[in-house]
């Protein structure tokens, strides 16, 4: 078990029809709620760092204790960096020891992406990594436009289409690729709306595992109702 790239763990889930989390973890109590959480569960797991936090967490300080934390495990885990849109980026997360790193060149036009992406996996897989690439447009609540990104050929907005993610994989050699199918990181603003049977039309399309973003739905409280007594 213990510290992995990935690689094996998301081929795994894919053959055998399950779904690895990757949660975000930006000090020791996320650090350890994650870790707990799946040694319950007997879950693998992806332990992420987002480049977007790197503003307020001490890459180089915090990833010995991720790696501890992985290397105990009693599932495997890889120690991944998340949305990483610049190559700099990506090469002190693998100097730092991450086993997993993302390069994010989904707001980039097509030919760029593919182009930095494939520079990205050259690195990543140098270094004994897994890489993870972005094709459409997953947005946050600060970009939530419902715009597609120039990346995107898609005539559906911002997602991605099954075609052009077969042909970014097969002219990057990404381990796996974050795809949109309406999916929102965290909050929306906007009803979301989801293309369900894109993923299983994918699928068909693209030989490595795929990633989703999150959607936080919103929550209707229940109505509490009182007892009748006879």
């Amino acid at each position: 078990m213990s510290l992995v790239n990935g690689i094996a763990m998301l081929a795994q889930a894919r053959a055998r029809g399950y779904a690895v989390g990757a949660f975000d973890v930006i000090n020791p109590e996320f650090l350890a709620g994650a870790m707990e959480g799946v040694t319950a569960a007997r879950a693998p797991v992806l332990l992420s760092l987002a480049e977007m936090h790197l503003d307020y967490v001490d890459r180089e300080g915090f990833a010995p204790a991720l790696r501890r934390a992985a290397e105990t495990a009693p599932v495997p885990v890889a120690v991944h960096l998340d949305h990483g849109s610049r190559l700099d980026t990506l090469a002190r997360a693998l100097a730092a020891g991450f086993t997993s790193v993302m390069f994010d060149g989904s707001r980039l036009p097509y030919a760029e992406n593919l182009r930095l992406t494939r520079e990205a996996v050259r690195r990543a897989h140098a270094a004994g990594a897994a890489l993870e690439a972005e094709l459409g447009q997953v947005c946050g609540h600060e970009e939530a436009t419902g715009e597609p990104g120039p990346g995107s050929r898609d005539p559906a907005p911002g997602y991605t289409g099954p075609a052009q993610a077969a042909d970014f994989v097969r002219q990057t050699g990404c381990d796996f690729l974050a795809v949109s199918i309406g999916t929102v990181h965290g909050l929306h603003r906007q009803q979301v709306r989801l293309d369900l049977p894109r993923p299983g039309a994918g699928a068909g399309a693209v030989s490595g595992a795929w990633r989703f973003g999150t959607v936080r739905p919103r929550v209707r409280r229940p109505q509490h109702r009182g007892h009748q007594q006879d």
